[in-house]
């Protein structure tokens, strides 16, 4: 619990707080609360390629040929889902990597070690790394997984919708046919 004078102070420093002012720097903030991206409305985050998405999503659409509003809307889902579950299995084998890299010292650093009676400088962090530590390093990939698992069962609900709609469009058109058929005499 803080003091009124101190909430005083912040409540004042805050107000004279003017924020990113250029437009580069108010991007860089936008990003501040996106720390591995499972949960992001953003759909494409800095570690991705918009012309990979952009390939991605023209296949998935060629295989799925939405023929309606309904059905294009299903499969932008489809497609972003699908997205985003490739982004969480990428980020689960670099967790696991960053966690078997920290359990097990390379053979460098440990002749490092011995021969310099130092420790090796210390590396970029890489994607495992940033993501372990996002979560604290508890449960890391528990928690990858169940991210995951939530993005699968979406997915799947997705397509079964889909698969669905697509069915009934089918069954409604040959219903539409039969019955022209029997008005004409075919």
């Amino acid at each position: 619990m803080i003091s009124q004078k101190q909430l005083t102070a912040n409540q004042n420093n805050a107000s004279k707080s003017t924020g990113p002012r250029s437009k580069k720097g108010k991007e860089v903030v936008a990003q501040n609360a996106i720390k591995h991206g499972l949960r992001t409305e953003k759909l494409i985050i800095d570690s991705e390629s918009e012309e990979n998405f952009d390939l991605h999503q023209d296949q998935m659409l060629e295989d799925l040929k939405p023929a309606c509003p309904t059905e294009l809307m299903l499969a932008d889902r489809i497609v972003e889902l699908s997205w985003r579950l490739q982004r969480a299995n990428r980020f689960r084998t670099a967790a696991f990597s960053s966690l078997q890299k920290r359990a097990v010292p390379t053979k460098l650093d440990k002749l490092l070690k011995s021969v310099q009676g130092q420790e090796p400088p210390p590396e970029e962090p890489d994607l495992g790394d940033i993501i372990v530590n996002d979560f604290k390093g508890t449960r890391v990939l528990e928690r990858l997984l169940m991210y995951e698992r939530r993005i699968e069962n979406s997915l799947r609900k997705m397509m079964l919708d889909f698969q669905r709609l697509k069915l009934l469009r089918q069954y409604q058109s040959m219903t539409a046919a039969e019955q022209s058929c029997q008005e004409n005499d075919c």
